[in-house]
This record gives C-alpha cells, structure tokens and sequence, in this order.
C-alpha cells in the first residue's frame, strides 16, 4: 500500500500551487506574459489586469497563510475554525476555478490551469476534512 501524504506534503503542495499562480500573476502586472493567456482570455485592457492581480495575490497571500498554519509549517495563532473556513473557500474557489479553466477560450488554461486547480480544490478539501491527529 503506497504511503499516504502527510499534512505537511499537502501544505507544500497548496503553498506551490498558490506561489506558482502569484509569480504568474506578477508576470502578467510587470507585462512579461499578456493578460490575454489569463482570466479565461476575456480581460479587456491593462487597466483590468491593475485591478484583477492585487486581488489575486491577496487572495493568494491568504490562502499560502491559512495553508502554512493548517499543515504546521508556521506557528500563527489563528482559531481553527477559521482556518477551515478559509479552506472551504479555498475548495469552492478552486473548484470553481477548475470549471472555469475548462471554458476558457485560451488553451493554456485549459491544459495548465486546470489540473492546477482540480489539485488545488481536492488537496485543499482533503486539509480540511481529513482527521491529522
């Protein structure tokens, strides 16, 4: 029987994950990578992007917290009952995400993304409901 993953596997895993879509993101904001090949391809303009990248790396830099305490990677006093409901957003998120990547008009999202982000949804959920003690 193949060993299971550990909290911690998993947490690097999400932390991965949402440090990979943050390094894109700043990519697309320094203008490295066009907003085109993002967001499902229906960004109109760089204005856009100034608007759409801070929330999505905060969005990130919550999720990469709440991930980092729930696996014990950092030490942060923060009431289990948040960190779980942050993480059912993050499953929803994910999961919509995922659905979204699949309509995407751009076939790195369709192909990159979302795998990325079916992971994202199913890991997360796992974090959430799974016994660790």
């Amino acid at each position: 029987m193949p060993n299971k993953p550990s909290i911690r596997t998993i947490g690097w895993i999400l932390i991965s994950i949402s440090g990979l879509a943050s390094i894109f993101h700043l990519l697309i904001l320094l203008q490295v990578v066009p907003y085109s090949v993002t967001w499902g391809g229906r960004l109109q303009s760089y204005d856009e992007v100034l608007v759409m990248v801070p929330v999505s790396l905060a969005v990130n830099l919550i999720f990469i917290t709440v991930v980092s305490v729930k696996s014990g990677i950092w030490n942060l006093p923060i009431p289990e009952k948040i960190l779980n409901g942050v993480l059912w957003v993050m499953v929803v998120v994910f999961a919509l995400n995922t659905l979204g990547n699949l309509m995407a008009v751009t076939w790195a999202e369709k192909l990159i993304a979302t795998p990325l982000t079916l992971a994202g949804s199913l890991l997360a959920y796992q974090l959430v409901t799974k016994n660790w003690s």
